[in-house]
Parts: structure tokens; C-alpha cells; sequence
């Protein structure tokens, strides 16, 4: 169908009122200029002359020369002539808004950043203080997304914004924001509503709406249902490019608007992370979409760490964050040394942790003194004095504890100021003899040590209570590790519920900490059910007793002469053992410490996850095939052997014995993946029944020694495979979990020594508490906000420097093509030569 036209014949746009109008009133300047660019530019858009009209507006907004009106002028001047003339409807403001927003996304398209800000300062100064348009451009600017349709605001929610951020063009963006534009991504991110953040608490994960009903304030909407939840994606992904986070933060800098919510590129970009990670468990359907805002996210972070000149700018960046509401309570996050590590250690971003600067931050925290600021030479020294220096701790570690057990009493350890990174060396006074015992317990590295040797005496306690070497036999006798382990499994116990606390305050990983816990655990009860059992046999054996004296005489010491099912002194037994299993697995925890067999743990670790996957598929066939198999061979019986091989034909030990019963074919199919085959579970009955039931045994037996175990050995290569890609920042990630955990500690003594420092802070919270007093935790201090805003100023204006360089050296594919061409040309041309004058 042929499109209206013009008195002159030039043709009509479809349905914009204000360019057909405008051509029509200036036809002398239009007509021939967009015929120019009808014949120059071939387009299949549906609207060709409204393109023409969008690019020559942008060509003469760009070259235009000063006191030649252009079509920008042309477009305000039939506004003023025919607005008194004309009735504008809402369908007429529509289509100026709609040549306004084509306009600007047309210049974001073709990249003209110059014409975009022009266009922009066309709307904001020429056609905004119109005063017959001011209230119908605050009606666009106050329009939300989604409020017609698809259609998206004019300055809120702007496509042209939107696009420009995808693009991560950050001249385009920040004229987009200096002039007013933004974009609302709080769909995503419901604490940062407006006064939502005043009025609840960020940090707390979940918030309880009624007695029934719970939502995550920062994650999820009480109805979990979000319309159009691709659309909302666009907007988070949007003012999570690098480009609109530094631009924001620059325009609220040079503003001086402090924004509690958003302010720091840094900060968005980890809090983007999170949210990202967080929503891609919620919207499976969308899950490479957030993953790629992590990694971007990530990717960020990683490079703004790169572009810090020292390793004091690097410290600035891990000591603070905007957001640490978001993640941690407060009497959290001023505890923490590296708050902004610790965060990155829950969102598992091992490129940052892994960094240079964290770790050389990490080192320099793990051999300080949180006192005395006293760095310990132990990078420096060789093998044999690291030696030396561990005996001598071990030999000095009474007299350590004992010094720190006065410390906590008389000034209170943890109300003394830490030493921060800046601070001069305090406590100078102290005697040089006695300051590293009495400091021993204030540098993490040593509490690690002192943490390694209660732990290698709690294993030696629980291979003596295995091997029970002072057993005398017929007789039941308590020897002293009977009574030991119990009280260091308390110990330990006190102490993981201590840590699972303070992290409950972390949005940290805590896997590690419940493993820990549940093999402690389980180590106490059995302990407490064998002691039991011993108690229940011997007042079986001997009812005249006073107290713990039935068991003096009591020849009831032997655990497999009890009743199986009912005696607590076997499932006591049962228990200890699974727990000293899990206890001595935990050397592998902290193996992990070691450059050369860390990556190896992880890789364990890692193929353990492969395991349990690939195991939910073999229960389901194995379940299935047991219900089908022992339903088939309740029809067979086991008859003489007639006409087949003999038994054991298939195997040596083997023979011919009818499986029945849903019990014995579970059983059969269980281990028949430790050593397939063994037809002879069929019987010897002829028939149909048999010959089916082989037949499915066969299947089975196919699907999970070719299939299924092929299946997991793939898993495994492809996981060892991505370990070792990136096997060093693997092991720097796991390393830095443990030293964390030494770096924050509230209880510092070793196991069982932390009962005495806990039963000392209970009693001073006690007496705090009754004087009116409260814990006057001194914590880390507040960098200065100015400071901090400089810092990053700096590192923006380096990373815009930075992209604009790489821009500058960037090869495009067109580049490769030509380049090829050449040299192909090249070659061609000299194996031409050569066969025109070399030829024999």
C-alpha cells in the first residue's frame, strides 16, 4: 500500500503529527534535504522519511552553523505559531514525546554524544520552560514505567538511557543524568525504596510480616510474582554498567548530594553482585542474564582494585563500604577488619579476594598484633626458624594464656582500641622480654597456631579413647581421656555455636562451621550414650550403689556382649565412631592452607558436589528397577538347572540363588554397583518371568556402569578441569575463609582454655548489665567520608581514562578482514612473482 504524500510528492510519515506538520510548514528546507537522504541511504524500515527526518536533525544539530536555524528550530517554531491555533490533543503530546525519545535514541545508536547533549539541552532549556508545556513535561517526567503498556517514562525509566547504559557509554550516560534523567531499579531492590530503609532494618535478612507470612526485604516483594520481570531486568542491568554507576556518583560528588543509598560505584557494584545472585536462585528462567550482571559486576570491582596506586589506597577500599548495612548488623560491621573482604567472601568473588592488594592486606593483618600494631618478620625467615618459633610458642603457651587470662580480667580485652592500619606502634612500654608472651594471643597467626595444637591434642585424645591403651579387661575403668574428651568436645561445641553466632551476622558461607558443629556433636553424645550405657549395665549387674560407685567392681566391659538394639552402649559406640571419622576429616579443612595440596582438597570438595548430583539420578533408577525386578522374580522359583550352564558358569562364586522380595532385590541392585554382573540372582526357573527379569537386570546394570558412571567421570574431568585453570585463586579463597576467622575471634583462648575467657565475658556482661553499663565495643574506626569520596573520585576518573585508551587501541573485526586481505594479496602477488621469474 502506497504511503500519503505531499503536494510536491514527497512522502508522509505514518502517524507523527508534529513531523508531517512541520515538513509541510518549511517545505523549501526539508523537501530537498530528505530526499538527499532517501536516495543516499537505503532503508527497510517501515518509516523511511521519519528515519531521514531523525538523522538529519542529528546531521544539522551536530554541523550546525551559529544563527542557521535547523530543524530543531523548525520543530519549536510550529509549536509556538500552532499552539494557539490548534488543538493539541494528548494523541499530538504523544507524538512529540515520541520525536523527542526517537531523537535521543537515534543518537544513542549512532553514537553521537555531541548531538545528544545538544538535543538535551534543546528539551531542557527551549521547549521545558514553554510555559503552555511545563506541566505536560512534568507529567512526563513523573510518568513510571509501565503505566501504558510497554511504553516506558520520558525522563524516568528513559529507553534512550537504558540503551545508552547497555552500550556502556559513559559520555552519553552522564549527560542523560546531568539533565535530570534516571532510572528506577528498585523493583529489585525493595529496601532501597524511599524512607524504607529509615523505616525497617536492612541487614535483617528476613522480615515477619504476620504471624504466617515472612518476605525478604532487600530480595523479594511479599508477592513473589513480579509482572514483566524481564523488562525490571533491564532496568537493574542498566544501573549496574559501570558507566551509570560513575556517572551518578560523579554528578552527586559535584552536587555534594549525599545519597545513603546510592553513592558509591564500588559499593552498587558489590551490592549488585549480590542481588544478582541472589535473584537468579529466584528466576531460574533468567539465570545467564544475572549471572552476567555478576560477572560484569565483579569484573568492576576487580579492575577499580587494579587502578589503586599503593597498597594504602587498596586498604581504603576494603576498610569501608556504603552498604555495610545491607549485609551486616552493626555491632557486625564494626568489629570487622575488612568488611568489604568479608562481603566479597560471601558472594564468592575469588578474583578480588584473590588480588594482589587483598592479599598483601591479608598477610600484613594475619602477622599484626591488634594491640601493639608489631608486625612479626615471618615472611622473611627460613624454614628452621619458623620451626624454632612454633616450639617456642608450644613451650610458652601456659604462661601466653595465662598473661591473657589477666589481660581479660583487669582492662577487658576486647574494649581495648585495635590497632588500625596508620596508627603508630602503642604500648611501647612494655618489656621487651615479656611482650611476646603477653601479646601472644592479640596476633591471629599465633591464635591459629595455639587453635592447631588444641586441635592436634583433641586428636590424639580420640585415637587413645579408640585404642584404649590402660584398659584392664574385666573391669570397667574411666581413664583420663575418658573424662578429657568430653570436656574438649564442649569446648569446641562452646566455640562453634560462639562463631555461628557472630557469622549469623555475616552474610558469610557457613558450611564449614555447621560440619564442625554436627561432628562435635555427635562426638559429645556418643561419649555421654557410651557413659550412659556403661552406668545402666553396671546397675543391671549390681543393684546395691552409691553414686559413682557401681562402677567400682562392675566386669560388664565388654560392648558385644549388650543387646544390639537396645543397649545405649552400642549406639554410643556407633556414634563416636562416625564423629572421630568426621573430627579426623577435618585435617583436610585445613590442608587446604597448604600451597601444594589446597588445590587437591578443593578439588575434593568440588567432585563431592558432582557426587551427590549424579547420586539423586542412580536412586531413581535404583528404585525403580527394585520395584519392577521384585515384582517379575516373585514368579520364578528356584528349580533344577535343565539344559543350562552349570552353576558358576558366569563366576567362580557365583551360584544359581532365586532373588525374592523387595528387601533382598534392593539389596542385590545396591551392591551390584561395587561389582556388576551376577545373573544368577535370576534363578534357574524357565520361562518367560526369568528371561524378562535378565533382560531388565541387564538394562540396569548397563545404565549404571556405561552410563551413569561414564556420566560422573565427565563431571569430575570437567571439575579438576576448572580447578586447575584458576587453581591458585582457589587456594588464596579458601585460605583467606580460614584467616578470617582468626582475624575477628571473640573468643581468643584455645580449646578448652575458651571455656575460662567465655565464663569471664559472661560475667562482665553480667555486671555491665546490672551497673547499667554496656559493652563498650570499640571496633574499628570510621574512615573519613571526604577522604574516602576522593579515593574513588581518583579511581572513577582512572577507569574512565583507562576505557577510553583500550577504546583507542581496539581492533574491530573490520580491522582483521582488511588486515587479512592484505596479506593474502601479499602472498598471492609473491607466488606469482616466483613462478614468473623463477621458473626453470
Amino acid at each position: 500500500m502506497n504511503k500519503p504524500k505531499d503536494e510536491d510528492g514527497l512522502p508522509q510519515t505514518n502517524n507523527n503529527f508534529i513531523i508531517n506538520e512541520t515538513i509541510k510548514l518549511n517545505q523549501d528546507y526539508f523537501r530537498p534535504k530528505l530526499q538527499e537522504h532517501l536516495k543516499k541511504r537505503s532503508s527497510f524500515a517501515i518509516d523511511r522519511v521519519k528515519n531521514a527526518f531523525l538523522q538529519l536533525t542529528i546531521e544539522e544539530v551536530t554541523y550546525k552553523m551559529p544563527g542557521v536555524d535547523g530543524p530543531l528550530e523548525y520543530v519549536k517554531d510550529f509549536i509556538l505559531r500552532r499552539v494557539g491555533n490548534i488543538h493539541l490533543d494528548e494523541k499530538k503530546m504523544m507524538d512529540l514525546k515520541e520525536l523527542l525519545s526517537d531523537l535521543m535514541r537515534e543518537c544513542v545508536e549512532s553514537e553521537q554524544t555531541e548531538a545528544l547533549r545538544l538535543i538535551l539541552h534543546w528539551i531542557k532549556f527551549e521547549i521545558s520552560n514553554l510555559d503552555k508545556f511545563k506541566n505536560v513535561m512534568k507529567n512526563w517526567e513523573n510518568q513510571q514505567m509501565f503505566d501504558s503498556g510497554s511504553e516506558s517514562g520520558f525522563k524516568k525509566n528513559n529507553a534512550a538511557l537504558i540503551r545508552a547504559c547497555e552500550k556502556d557509554v559513559f559520555e552519553m550516560v552522564y549527560s542523560f543524568l546531568d539533565y535530570g534523567f534516571d532510572i528506577d531499579d528498585h523493583h529489585f531492590k525493595l529496601c532501597e525504596l524511599s524512607g524504607m530503609h529509615q523505616t525497617f532494618k536492612p541487614y535483617e535478612t528476613v522480615i515477619k510480616v504476620n504471624k504466617w507470612k515472612k518476605f525478604n526485604l532487600c530480595l523479594n516483594t511479599e508477592d513473589e510474582d513480579l509482572n514483566d520481570t524481564l523488562n525490571l531486568f533491564k532496568n537493574f542491568y542498566a544501573t549496574s554498567k559501570p558507566a551509570y554507576m560513575i556517572a551518578e556518583f560523579l554528578i552527586n560528588l559535584e552536587n555534594k548530594m549525599v545519597d545513603l543509598n546510592k553513592n558509591d560505584p564500588i559499593s552498587e557494584a558489590f551490592h549488585n553482585v549480590h542481588i544478582a545472585r541472589s535473584r537468579r536462585k529466584q528466576f531460574v528462567e533468567y539465570e545467564n542474564k544475572f549471572r552476567m550482571v555478576e560477572d560484569e559486576g565483579k569484573s568492576f570491582v576487580v579492575k577499580m582494585l587494579d587502578l589503586c596506586k599503593n597498597s594504602e589506597e587498596a586498604v581504603s577500599l576494603l576498610t569501608t563500604d556504603n552498604k555495610l548495612n545491607h549485609y551486616f548488623k552493626p555491632e557486625a560491621s564494626q568489629m570487622l577488619q575488612y568488611p568489604r573482604l568479608q562481603m566479597a567472601v560471601a558472594d564468592v568473588h575469588m578474583s578480588f579476594v584473590a588480588h594482589d592488594y587483598c592479599q598483601q592486606a591479608l598477610r600484613t593483618c594475619w602477622l599484626r598484633s591488634d594491640l601493639t600494631g608489631d608486625v612479626l618478620p615471618w615472611s622473611n625467615a627460613n624454614v628452621l626458624d619458623k620451626i624454632l618459633y612454633v616450639l617456642k610458642s608450644i613451650i610458652l603457651l601456659p604462661f601466653s594464656i595465662l598473661a591473657f587470662v589477666v589481660l581479660c580480667t583487669v582492662y577487658g580485652y576486647h574494649d581495648l582500641e585495635r590497632f588500625e592500619p596508620g596508627d603508630k606502634p602503642r604500648y611501647n612500654g612494655i618489656p621487651n622480654t615479656l611482650k611476646p608472651i603477653i601479646t601472644f594471643f592479640t596476633v591471629p597467626m599465633n591464635r591459629f597456631i595455639a587453635s592447631m595444637m588444641s586441635s592436634t591434642v583433641y586428636l590424639a585424645l580420640m585415637i587413645l579413647v579408640i585404642l584404649n591403651p590402660l584398659d584392664v579387661k574385666g573391669t570397667v575403668d574411666v581413664d583420663f581421656y575418658d573424662y578429657l574428651l568430653p570436656i574438649y568436645t564442649f569446648a569446641f561445641l562452646c566455640e562453634d555455636i560462639n562463631l555461628l553466632i557472630f557469622h549469623s551476622k555475616l552474610k558469610s558461607r557457613k558450611d564449614s562451621l555447621w560440619y564442625a558443629l554436627f561432628s562435635h556433636a555427635v562426638i559429645f553424645i556418643g561419649a555421654l550414650m557410651k557413659t550412659l550405657g556403661f552406668v545402666i549395665e553396671c546397675m543391671k549387674q549390681n543393684h546395691d550403689f552409691k553414686g559413682m560407685a557401681i562402677l567400682e567392681g562392675c566386669t560388664a566391659d565388654d560392648p558385644a556382649l549388650f543387646d544390639k538394639w537396645k543397649s545405649p552402649v552400642i549406639y554410643g559406640y556407633g556414634l563416636l565412631g562416625v564423629g572421630i571419622v568426621m573430627g579426623t576429616l577435618r585435617i583436610l579443612h585445613y590442608s587446604q592452607l597448604i600451597h601444594s595440596i589446597g588445590p587437591l582438597i578443593i578439588s575434593i570438595k568440588s567432585i563431592y558436589r558432582d557426587v551427590i548430583l549424579l547420586t539423586f539420578a542412580y536412586l531413581i533408577f535404583l528404585v525403580s528397577f527394585t520395584l519392577g525386578l521384585s515384582f517379575i522374580l516373585e514368579l520364578t522359583r528356584n528349580e533344577p538347572c535343565l539344559n543350562e550352564d552349570p552353576p558358576g558358569a558366569y563366576d567362580a562364586d557365583t551360584t544359581f540363588t532365586n532373588v525374592t522380595g523387595l528387601r533382598a532385590t534392593f539389596k542385590a541392585a545396591l551392591w551390584s554397583l561395587y561389582e556388576p554382573g551376577h545373573p544368577g540372582i535370576m534363578g534357574c526357573s524357565t520361562g518367560f518371568p526369568r528371561y524378562l527379569g535378565m533382560a531388565m537386570w541387564g538394562l540396569f546394570q548397563f545404565i549404571i556402569v556405561i552410563i551413569l558412571l561414564n556420566i560422573l567421570i565427565a563431571m569430575m574431568n570437567a571439575t579438576m578441569a576448572s580447578i586447575q585453570q584458576e587453581k591458585i585463586e582457589q587456594w588464596k579463597f579458601a585460605r583467606t575463609e580460614i584467616w578470617l576467622k582468626y582475624f575477628d575471634k571473640q573468643l581468643v583462648l584455645p580449646i578448652p582454655f575458651n571455656l575460662i575467657e567465655l565464663t569471664i565475658h559472661i560475667i562482665s556482661t553480667i555486671y555491665r548489665n546490672f551497673m547499667g553499663r554496656r559493652n563498650s565495643e570499640i571496633g574499628r574506626k570510621e574512615p573519613q567520608r571526604e577522604k574516602i569520596d576522593e579515593l574513588v573520585s581518583h579511581l572513577c576518573k582512572r577507569y574512565l581514562n583507562m576505557v577510553e585508551d583500550s577504546k583507542e587501541n581496539e581492533v574491530t573485526k573490520e580491522d582483521l578482514d582488511n588486515a587479512k586481505k592484505d596479506i593474502t594479496n601479499i602472498f598471492q602477488r609473491n607466488s606469482f612473482m616466483n613462478s614468473k621469474y623463477l621458473r626453470p
